[in-house]
């Protein structure tokens, strides 16, 4: 394990070259770039959005209330999960308060550290999700373990920058809306069977046929999730865009990421994007996506239930954090695993994401998400000539490691991924050179006997 972390972490530990934000509007000019190794937010129109949107101003949200009390043990009918074995978990007697508290319960202590670290908003977040999660759910109990494991953060937890949608939307007065998601997705070219999480065991990519996953999509859109409802809650993502639908708006990347860059693909022309779709209550465990590009997250306005309402909380591939994600790859969710990560992350950020508020995930940054509304969010991929010696690393490493990483799944979606992005890639004058030889790396992987058998 400690040989795998070690060339994980040279490989990606640097994937994000750190430039300024762009100044105080999203207009402005970039600044001087920060010293290396600093693994800083890449990119961030003005701050004020961040500080504007946070909870930090309940009146003006609507959010939280009273600080959350300290629940009555024999009232709070949900006691803690018992611990899985799994060989890096803490003894049983040992644990963290955050991981044996009955889930409705914060304890003295962790008011007074998020008081400490100025992260005082996270009670209100809690609140908040104890009203929208059923507690019933596996991904209710994660988000509720999270939470209380940022509480637990020796650090503030600090906003990140954001920018306004209409950076991402170049096309005057036509913009994403649920309409548009819908449309892509009854335009999808697999008729019958749909890849979906489903919210009440938190178990993804089974198959669903479509016409349920649109009772589920219309059901909890309107009425949110109600556990006596025989309409199963799902969660969709890559719903990719159409003419009619998503393909009909379009994005591109923010004149203030353009002006901090030489070379930027695609800043306009052939955005593909692609939306998700995830129900109130619904929480991703922390992870790193296997994309080698940036990605751009842009609030969908909803036409059937509302403003959606997300918290993102992310951090840089530093080398302990790398360490504490590897603890995830053989593939085992736990909500105490997932709590110990997010308690430990260094350099810890975070995004509410409302309509209107969208923002950049660098490539390679640790992130999970807890989604408090009825939630879409569309994205598109990009890369930058800045970035390019750290893509090469990271991709080349993959290749070189793909016929032994993870099962037959894992390989093929991650040579998938890797093709798609060295297309991206492709199309940077400076980067053609080492994206040919990786092209031809990865046709050698995929001859090899050894890679036919991950990766056919």
């Amino acid at each position: 394990m400690e040989a795998v972390v070690e060339e994980l972490s040279a490989a990606v530990g640097s994937l994000i070259v750190p430039f300024a934000a762009a100044a105080a509007s999203a207009s402005a000019a970039a600044a001087a770039p920060k010293p290396k190794g600093q693994l800083l937010p890449t990119w961030g129109a003005d701050q004020t959005v961040a500080r504007r949107l946070s909870w930090y101003n309940d009146e003006e949200l609507g959010w939280g209330g009273e600080t959350v009390e300290h629940a009555d043990t024999e009232s709070d009918p949900l006691e803690d999960i018992p611990p899985m074995s799994y060989t890096t978990f803490l003894p049983v007697d040992n644990r963290p308060e955050y991981l044996t508290l009955p889930m409705g319960r914060l304890s003295p202590k962790m008011l007074l550290n998020i008081e400490k670290h100025k992260n005082s908003w996270l009670s209100s977040a809690f609140s908040e999700w104890m009203e929208v999660a059923h507690m019933s759910s596996i991904a209710a109990q994660l988000g509720c373990k999270i939470l209380k494991a940022a509480m637990c953060q020796a650090a503030t937890i600090r906003p990140f920058p954001t920018f306004p949608v209409e950076d991402f939307v170049k096309s005057s007065g036509t913009y994403p809306t649920e309409y548009r998601a819908l449309v892509d997705f009854l335009a999808a070219p697999n008729d019958e069977d749909v890849k979906v999480t489903v919210l009440d065991n938190g178990m993804t990519g089974l198959e669903m046929p479509k016409a349920k996953v649109l009772q589920s999509w219309i059901h909890h859109s309107v009425g949110g999730y109600n556990v006596k409802s025989h309409v199963p809650s799902f969660g969709i993502f890559d719903i990719f865009g159409t003419p009619e639908g998503m393909g009909g708006v379009v994005f591109g990347v923010p004149n203030a990421v353009l002006g901090t860059s030489t070379e930027i693909y695609p800043p306009l022309a052939e955005v593909l994007a692609s939306t998700t779709l995830q129900p109130m209550g619904s929480v991703t465990a922390p992870h790193i996506d296997v994309i080698f590009a940036h990605v751009a997250q842009i609030a969908v306005k909803q036409e059937l239930d509302g403003a959606p309402d997300k918290l993102w909380l992310i951090a840089p591939p530093t080398e302990k954090n790398l360490e504490l994600l590897a603890e995830t790859l053989d593939g085992i969710a736990n909500p105490d695993l997932s709590a110990r990560i997010v308690a430990s992350l260094e350099q810890l950020h975070w995004v509410r994401q409302t309509p209107g508020v969208c923002f950049i995930v660098p490539a390679g940054w640790i992130h999970c998400v807890l989604t408090f509304q009825w939630s879409l969010h569309v994205g598109f991929k990009f890369v930058c000539a800045e970035h390019q010696e750290d893509a090469r690393r990271y991709i080349m490493w993959c290749i070189k490691k793909l016929s032994a990483i993870g099962n037959l799944t894992t390989g093929k979606e991650m040579l998938r991924v890797i093709e798609l992005d060295l297309k991206l890639w492709g199309n940077v004058r400076s980067a053609e050179k080492w994206v040919k030889e990786a092209k031809d790396a990865l046709a050698d992987v995929k001859e090899s006997g050894k890679g036919r058998r991950h990766v056919k």
